[in-house]
């Protein structure tokens, strides 16, 4: 892909600075682009190449290239030898280092499994080991790389462990292998060692041992051994616990699919769970039970709710999640003071989610909230000022509004938006400053755009000013910076990112902000799209300088924009279309969700089948054309075109109801009335009935999914055009091209 060719790059420089050479001290460099002719694909591509020439000039990097290609053919013999030969040639500081080590590790560890690991071998990495093994060596490691060493230390030490009788070490090495063991799960190293100790007639550091290991005596291996050789009644009294308790798991499985309502609850009252895992299964088999169930159990359910043995929270998620919301508030009485504080701010959702707002402001004042919002957490403030805003409480709210802002908490965007439209409201001169800055602070998000298009503050976008030149400036520590590109490049080109996708991932996200751009454009360039989105969020979060025209496009591609223009159908904004591709798929065309969800727009083969008969599509064949981006734009685009109508031009409750479901959707809305008022107030100048119902649904996904796609929409709008969208604000579907 071309990035000149999705977005309509003008030729405009950029001034960054990216200094690749090694050298141990921080610097600031400035690097500008004075041609007039290099493009942003160019200085892109030039800079990838520069990060891929670090390798090329690292003695390091070579002797690692081989010692990684004689472990992938298998010649461990050797590789180990060459391994340690070339570490203890090596220094630290020498960023293929640790890859020496791991590929070492690997060989050694492969001649042991195989029973071949030569006596003289095992000698040279156990002198290593201990030549090597102290903090001073690896302070020029990055967390990363620290955290993969320690993974490898934790392999070799097993490894010489169960080969003590081949080495020569003092009381003290061997007391150093087996603090670096205490993180071993190795049933055989946990035995071995605890032997060890006892044949040396240390019992204290035998029980020390397996102590460190399982702190906490759950595990049925440590708590065997520690009771065959102790016989003491406290580890066979813990291991009984533990079997009865894992019984008793198996027994309320079995009740659950076997629909045995009361059984289920009477077991659960009595049983004795000892982990948070199980205790969290059963409240949550116990939710679906409740409202799968009839009322005489719902009833018997509510009766005994406080003595149950578990955290309710599980519980109220699913009854949450089914639209159960006064059975929430229900059960939430029936707990004691300790457990209601536990919940508070779930019983507060019970009371916005069903629309109860009345009786939702009589709560907050029986709980002290609005008397004292410092005590209470962030979610307790936000859910509490939304209650009051749909009471028309505007000024109580603000009360709970502020410390959301002060305190950067969270729901900081959203208390800052509803603390500028209360201010509007009331005609308070303060309001201009709080739009200010949502504009400056949050330009890539929904509420930031909506600011920015009423207070006529558009051109104030980064994205959108004409500015042709980016000003950075670098400070940071080149030498820890090329140390991290070296690893990256290295598992890049030896095809062994798969391998360590955590250490990559991490290496990543530790990298500067200027480098993690260059590292999403090159996931653009490969095909990886939801990779470059996520680190171009990341990077703009804390570099809002660096939202900029020519940097934009790897985060908000236009690559399927011509397949979009042409087999959408007609009557959808086919950037409407893109924003939704954006959020369902990140454009990966091949992407499948959880729930069987597939290609672009993220089509159920169900659904997909309906709107392929509509269309009489009859030779289509499914789900496997869904992973055709024309099929699946034709086939998408009529689907959502089919949920606009159905909410009479909505688009936000079309939004709403592609990604939740239309009959959760209308499930959650029959008591609260919400598809007709928000479709009746589709022309409202009011904010609180154009927004706060998005606030107010109760899954967390489709709330900021409606958000984003929204806010997708109006950046390739903004971005096609570069001018406000007076002519077709808030009416979310305004094509540009309309078809005949």
């Amino acid at each position: 892909m071309n990035l000149r060719s999705v977005f309509l790059l003008q030729l405009w420089p950029i001034v960054f600075g990216l200094v690749w050479t090694n050298v141990s001290q921080a610097q600031t460099q400035t690097q500008t682009l004075t041609s007039q002719t290099e493009s942003t694909d160019d200085f892109f591509k030039t800079k990838i190449a520069e990060i891929k020439s670090l390798n090329k000039a690292d003695e390091g990097a070579s002797k690692s290239y081989e010692t990684a290609n004689l472990f992938s053919k298998k010649n461990y013999k050797v590789c180990a030898e060459k391994a340690v030969k070339d570490m203890n040639e090596m220094t630290p500081t020498s960023a293929f280092f640790t890859f020496e080590f791991i590929y070492g590790v690997k060989c050694v560890d492969e001649l042991f499994e195989a029973n071949k690991l030569p006596k003289a071998t095992i000698q040279e990495w156990s002198k290593f080991y201990f030549k090597f093994d102290n903090l001073e060596n690896t302070k020029y490691f990055h967390g990363a790389e620290m955290s993969l060493h320690v993974d490898f230390v934790l392999k070799l030490s097993e490894v010489l462990f169960l080969r003590l009788n081949d080495l020569d070490l003092s009381a003290a090495q061997i007391l150093k292998l087996a603090s670096n063991l205490e993180r071993s799960k190795s049933l055989k190293i946990k035995k071995e060692l605890f032997l060890y100790f006892i044949n040396k007639n240390d019992q204290i550091s035998a029980r020390n041992f397996l102590a460190h290991t399982d702190p906490e005596l759950m595990d049925l291996d440590t708590l065997q051994i520690l009771s065959e050789y102790y016989k003491d009644e406290v580890y066979s009294s813990r291991i009984q616990q533990i079997k009865k308790s894992k019984e008793e798991s198996q027994e309320l499985k079995r009740l659950y699919n076997k629909k045995k309502y009361f059984d289920f609850l009477e077991q659960s009252a009595k049983s004795h769970l000892m982990t948070e895992k199980e205790l969290d299964l059963v409240a949550r088999q116990l939710g679906w039970l409740y409202v799968r169930g009839k009322q005489d159990f719902r009833d018997k359910v509510i009766e005994s709710f406080d003595a149950l043995n578990f955290n309710p929270h599980q519980f109220f998620w699913v009854l949450s999640n089914q639209g159960f919301f006064k059975d929430i508030i229900i059960t939430f009485n029936k707990l004691n003071a300790k457990k209601q504080e536990m919940h508070l701010s779930m019983a507060i959702k019970a009371y916005l989610y069903s629309g109860q707002y009345e009786k939702g402001y009589e709560f907050l004042k029986l709980q002290n909230i609005l008397t004292e919002p410092a005590n209470q957490r962030p979610a307790i403030l936000y859910y509490s000022s939304l209650v009051l805003l749909r009471y028309n409480k505007d000024k109580e709210a603000l009360l709970l509004l502020e410390p959301l802002i002060t305190k950067d908490s969270e729901y900081k965007l959203q208390a800052m938006y509803m603390k500028y439209n209360i201010f509007k409201d009331s005609k308070r001169k303060e309001f201009k400053a709080i739009a200010k800055d949502l504009v400056n602070f949050y330009p890539l998000t929904f509420y930031g755009l909506l600011v920015a298009h009423d207070e006529k503050m558009t051109t104030y976008l980064p994205f959108i000013q004409s500015s042709n030149l980016i000003k950075v400036n670098f400070k940071f520590d080149l030498e820890d910076e090329s140390r991290k590109l070296k690893h990256l490049t290295f598992l890049f080109e030896k095809g062994l990112d798969h391998k360590f996708r955590k250490f990559i991932e991490t290496t990543i996200n530790s990298l500067s902000f200027e480098s993690q751009i260059l590292w999403a454009y090159k996931h653009k360039m490969e095909n990886q799209p939801l990779s470059a989105i996520k680190l171009m969020n990341q990077v703009w979060t804390s570099r809002r300088d660096l939202i900029h025209p020519d940097i934009i496009p790897i985060a908000y591609p236009k690559d399927y924009l011509p397949a979009v223009k042409q087999h959408s159908v007609s009557g959808i904004d086919p950037f409407l279309v893109l924003g939704l591709i954006r959020q369902e798929s990140a454009f990966q065309k091949d992407a499948m969700s959880a729930s069987s969800a597939r290609g672009l727009m993220q089509l159920l083969t169900g659904t997909a089948k309906e709107m392929a008969r509509s269309m009489r599509m009859s030779r289509v064949s499914l789900p496997w054309g869904l992973y055709t981006p024309e099929i699946n734009i034709k086939l998408g685009s009529f689907y959502l075109r089919k949920r606009i109508e159905a909410y009479k031009g909505h688009v936000p409750l079309a939004l709403a109801s592609y990604n939740v479901g239309p009959g959760r959707l209308q499930k959650w809305s029959v008591d609260r009335n919400t598809i007709a008022e928000a479709q009746d107030n589709m022309q409202s100048n009011s904010w609180k009935a154009q927004d706060l119902w998005v606030e107010e649904m109760p899954w967390e996904e489709t709330r900021f999914y409606v958000k984003a796609v929204l806010r997708n929409y109006l950046l390739y709008k903004m971005f096609e055009d570069y001018k406000p969208l007076a002519e077709c604000f808030r009416v979310w579907n305004c094509s540009l091209e309309p078809k005949t």
